[in-house]
């Protein structure tokens, strides 16, 4: 399966509005653009996107105990996710 490359950040780019004393307020001129309206939603978009990927994991003795994207969105939906 192969994995599409996803950009973790917009080119640099900043407008300086400064202030009496020193002060400044920085913003980007770039919009934010679409965003997930929760964390449920974007938990769905990742595990459809990378359901094989470890979400969470923790030890378990000398071993890893690990769910993957596709376990934890069909957590309590009554969905084996497997």
């Amino acid at each position: 399966m192969s994995e599409r490359k996803i950009p973790r950040f917009a080119a640099p780019a900043v407008e300086i509005e400064h202030l009496g004393e020193g002060g400044m307020i920085l913003r980007s001129p770039r919009p934010l653009g679409a965003t997930a309206r929760s964390l449920g939603e974007k938990l769905a978009q990742w595990a459809s996107f990378m359901p094989h990927r470890v979400f969470l994991a923790e030890r378990a003795g000398a071993d890893w105990r690990r769910v993957t994207y596709r376990r934890s969105s069909t957590a309590g939906s009554g969905r084996t996710g497997r």
